[in-house]
């Protein structure tokens, strides 16, 4: 998936010299699948707490454009809803692997690769696309 303008990294979205962090400052705010325009989009709020920068966007959204893989793994029962809305990472699973087999990587991944948004309860959103483009608001 090409990544139009922006950068994912373990729990960071980096758009030029501005660095957003999705686990610590963000809060997910859910997604929606587009059957017929084949589109993701993922979404994110600024938090409450007080170590967040005033100046942090109030929105972040990820629209994942021509997807040709989606699937996503339960959340964990025994977590606290609580949970559902903090991510823990993005990691990366080679096309023919199992999604608990993916792994960080460094710097930008290969497009061929599925990226995979791993939340605190457990739930996994594993994405495959054309590209992606993000808006911060």
């Amino acid at each position: 998936m090409k990544l139009r303008d922006f950068e994912l990294g373990n729990i960071d979205l980096v758009i030029g010299e501005e660095i957003y962090d999705l686990h610590n400052n963000f809060d997910f705010r859910g997604f929606c699948y587009d059957v017929a325009a084949r589109e993701l989009t993922l979404r994110w709020t600024r938090g409450v707490g007080e170590w967040i920068p005033k100046n942090s966007p109030s929105e972040i959204v990820l629209t994942v454009c021509l997807v040709s893989h989606l699937s996503c793994s339960p959340r964990d029962a025994e977590m606290p809803y609580t949970e559902d809305d903090c991510l823990n990472c993005v990691s990366f699973v080679e096309p023919n692997q199992a999604t608990d087999k993916s792994f960080i990587v460094s710097g930008p991944a290969d497009t061929d690769l599925h990226y995979v948004f791993q939340f605190m309860s457990g739930f996994t959103l594993r994405v495959q696309a054309d590209e992606a483009v993000c808006q911060v608001s």
